[in-house]
């Protein structure tokens, strides 16, 4: 984890081909709780814990850092809309390969 562990800001975790972009106050936390969950089979995104059960692979990229005073959920909109430009945004909550996810930070469904 780099100098930013305990910025805010938008992330991407990858599990294999899967990914999703989320927001948070504090990389460090959202970072080890997904991975958490993931390892404990007790992720609240069926899909992309399928797709750790699948590849047990796990990556966490910042993408961008802000301050926690910033809006967090324009930027994280802002990077999935640039994403969607490429690629076919996945529904609310459900993560597919090429897609996006945008669950996380208290929206789990």
């Amino acid at each position: 984890m780099s100098s930013h562990q305990h910025s805010a800001g938008v992330y991407k975790i990858k599990v294999g081909p899967w990914f999703y972009i989320g927001s948070t106050g504090k990389f460090s936390s959202s970072r080890y709780t997904h991975l958490w969950l993931l390892k404990k089979c007790a992720h609240p995104n069926p899909r992309l814990q399928q797709a750790y059960l699948e590849h047990e692979q796990f990556s966490f990229q910042i993408i961008e850092v802000l301050n926690p005073s910033d809006n967090l959920r324009k930027a994280e909109q802002f990077h999935i809309d640039l994403h969607a430009t490429t690629i076919q945004v996945a529904d609310y909550a459900n993560i597919a390969q090429g897609q996006i996810d945008d669950v996380g930070n208290g929206r789990h469904s």
